[in-house]
């Protein structure tokens, strides 16, 4: 695989109509997670949602797919807060009320790094 397969990989990753939603270093940083994975996995992770997320939101029963309007592949980077906002919504609903009771709902989440904005802290909850 050519260098040049993580630069291509990461514009269409994190792009919506053509636009890069996302700073030039948060691609240079995921362009570096991106090589540190073996070259032929690298390739067999490629499959359109049809042939995953379509079929893992059949299997799982409660799971459901939300779309972020303009939002590219890479959505967890390119519009974090909303992904955020929508997972721990999500998230809220499935905890079972006698292991949270009303507590999960009303903590607001907060960024654990600024360079995963896909992981979230609650406080109280969940360890620094």
């Amino acid at each position: 695989m050519t260098r040049g397969f993580f630069e291509q990989f990461t514009q269409d990753f994190f792009s919506s109509n053509d636009e890069l939603k996302v700073t030039q270093a948060q691609r240079q940083d995921a362009i570096a997670v991106c090589r540190q994975a073996d070259e032929n996995a690298a390739l067999a992770c490629i499959v359109p949602f049809e042939g995953s997320g379509q079929r893992t939101l059949a299997a799982i029963p409660g799971s459901r797919k939300s779309v972020i309007a303009g939002a590219p592949h890479g959505s967890n980077t390119s519009h974090a807060e909303e992904w955020n906002r929508t997972l721990l919504g999500f998230l809220v609903n499935q905890v079972p009320q006698e292991r949270a009771p009303g507590r999960l709902a009303s903590l607001p989440a907060t960024h654990a790094s600024a360079r995963s904005p896909c992981r979230t802290r609650r406080a109280g909850l969940d360890p620094p």
